[in-house]
């Protein structure tokens, strides 16, 4: 997740909404059986506005905190809000998780603070959990390859209070998170930490899929000369991580990693190229598509005029039960005093409905189910 400090939210460019469609009364037979088949795009009108059936969003945020003296939330009130999105744009199912906090970063949350709010609309939203815990916990001992045995097991009984919370994954944790503003943590962590490896195997264990952020870093290399990136702490070097990335992934193939944001990059390196050898390579690796106009352009899977690039066709045609959607999307409480971040859920309806029917239902609605369990 890109600029999840509270602080630095309103740096965010304006909120894009998606308008609502009204359907014509001579497309209702139309639609109606498009429902019952289960179908995830309705292909009628504006691309950018027809409204998507079945389609679950599984990377998303809601931020319940008011600003407000003692530190208020309103995680109901963003929840709501997150509700109201999802019906104007067919999302079926949101799995909403914390972003990958680091300690003493200001609006620290987890899991546990707005599960209660989301349980009160059954069937509508599931979870992530880590991001405020099990992150902060990893980024503390980042650069130490010797564990200690306090740290060890502090991080298993955090891991396991959140599946028995209910948790339908681990996440969002990070291995390579950039700055993008000056109250913006810059993270980095070794891939194949020990850490990283602990949770593998418990997410194994349990069977469920831990969501990591990454951005693509397969040499030593320069920060890309980019003035979003030139506004934060993100140092001016960045190590390698792609080879410590796949020693994770082989450490045990039991593990299933989502490797979250393709689409959407900032060194210019996580291509499709690159994404079809790692997934060759790696049976346990997965993929979510985010797409913002915030990150390198030849890497998203639009063209400037949202038209669906080839490749990425043949990418998910290529790996079908791999790929999922993930739009990143930020809901804040009608209480908060930050600005609404930039919505991504336009992008994400124009690349669903050029894909083909078959694919877009697959990662959709099948992949997601199985993956995350949903609806057992």
């Amino acid at each position: 997740m890109d600029g999840y400090d509270v602080g630095s939210v309103h740096q965010f460019h304006e909120h894009i909404i998606i308008k609502g469609y009204a359907m014509r009364a001579k497309h209702m037979m139309f639609f109606l059986l498009s429902l019952f088949l289960a179908l995830s795009f309705i292909p009628v009108g504006s691309m950018a506005e027809a409204p998507q059936v079945g389609y679950i969003d599984v990377h998303s945020h809601i931020f319940g905190i008011t600003g407000g003296r003692g530190g208020s939330t309103d995680y109901p009130g963003a929840v709501k809000k997150a509700l109201s999105q999802m019906d104007k744009a067919g999302i079926s199912i949101m799995l909403v998780m914390p972003p990958p906090f680091t300690g003493g970063q200001r609006g620290v949350f987890e899991a546990y603070d707005f599960v209660s709010a989301i349980r009160e609309y059954s069937g509508r939203f599931a979870f992530l959990g880590g991001g405020g815990t099990l992150n902060v916990i990893i980024q503390n001992v980042a650069q130490s390859r010797e564990i200690s045995p306090e740290v060890r097991t502090r991080f298993e009984e955090q891991s396991e209070r959140l599946v028995t919370l209910g948790a339908s994954g681990f996440g969002e944790v990070t291995a390579e998170h950039f700055s993008l503003s000056s109250s913006h943590p810059y993270e980095s962590t070794p891939p194949d930490h020990p850490l990283f490896f602990l949770l593998a195997d418990i997410a194994a264990r349990h069977d469920i899929p831990i969501d990591l952020h990454m951005e693509a870093v397969p040499q030593d290399m320069q920060l890309p000369d980019d003035r979003r990136l030139k506004q934060g702490n993100t140092p001016a070097r960045l190590k390698a991580n792609i080879a410590a990335f796949e020693r994770l992934l082989a450490y045990n193939r039991k593990a299933k990693i989502i490797w979250a944001h393709a689409g959407w990059c900032n060194t210019g390196q996580r291509t499709v190229k690159l994404m079809d050898e790692m997934l060759g390579r790696n049976p346990n690796l997965y993929m979510t598509v985010k797409i913002g106009k915030d990150s390198m352009e030849e890497t998203r899977p639009l063209t400037s005029e949202m038209k669906i690039k080839g490749e990425w066709i043949d990418l998910v045609r290529k790996y079908p039960d791999r790929f999922m959607i993930g739009s990143d999307q930020f809901y804040l409480t009608p209480m908060s005093p930050l600005r609404q971040p930039p919505g991504r859920l336009e992008s994400i309806t124009a690349f669903m409905a050029q894909l083909p029917q078959d694919l877009a239902y697959k990662i959709g609605n099948e992949n997601p189910k199985r993956i995350f369990k949903l609806g057992k």
